[in-house]
């Protein structure tokens, strides 16, 4: 329903009203509560030049409302996240397998399934009920820069590899909402051109993937 809602208001340029995703926000843990009460009182004594910052959860969930848009592509939301500050670490199993996403800033990171007092306006399911728009083949590469895995061979696994098995993996496919592709996904990524990957793609690609996860150091468990 929100997802239909926010199509409906780009379509005939309505005015956006705040969805159930923006209000229903998880509030600052007590010690985040803490510093910022302390931080208030002493921006206000002049013993510090700035005043409180939020916490680490507003900035994040802050940022993800602010960053989705309908009709957005899963990758330019990634790329957006990042550029407001959000670092993301998508879970993926050793046989392609998407299971889950997390954010973080600041060196903290959460959980997605933590973000919104529902527990779910932030996980992979609850950013595509809102509106992003996840195509396999054209977004994987994106997942890939992002991706970790229990893998102990992760770094040696190839990259194209790693983008196979995530656009064939059957149970991938119930993420889908492109339009463009959504009958014959399993035949259009096994014809993808993922293999012509330049050597220098995929070390771009490696490099990416391991900066963002040394940046993402304090991720916890994933879930969709």
């Amino acid at each position: 329903m929100e997802k239909v809602l926010r199509n409906l208001e780009s379509q005939f340029n309505l005015t956006p009203v705040p969805s159930s995703w923006e209000v229903d926000h998880t509030a600052p843990s007590t010690g985040q509560k803490r510093r910022m009460m302390r931080e208030r009182q002493e921006f206000e004594l002049r013993l510090r030049d700035k005043p409180p910052s939020c916490s680490a959860v507003e900035k994040i969930q802050d940022a993800i409302n602010t960053t989705i848009q309908p009709k957005m592509t899963m990758t330019q939301f990634l790329e957006k996240l990042q550029a407001a500050g959000v670092e993301t670490k998508v879970k993926v199993t050793e046989e392609g397998i998407i299971q889950g996403i997390s954010y973080s800033t600041d060196g903290v990171a959460f959980q997605a399934r933590k973000l919104g007092r529902n527990g779910k306006a932030c996980t992979l399911k609850g950013i595509l009920a809102r509106g992003i728009d996840f195509d396999l083949e054209r977004d994987v590469l994106a997942l890939v820069q992002c991706a970790t895995s229990n893998s102990q061979d992760d770094k040696q696994t190839s990259i194209n590899t790693l983008i196979s098995k995530i656009q064939n993996h059957p149970q991938n496919l119930s993420m889908f909402t492109s339009n463009s592709h959504s009958h014959n996904v399993a035949q259009k990524s096994q014809s993808a051109n993922v293999s012509d990957l330049s050597n220098s793609q995929q070390q771009d690609c490696i490099l990416k993937s391991q900066v963002n996860y040394l940046k993402h150091h304090k991720g916890a468990e994933l879930d969709l």
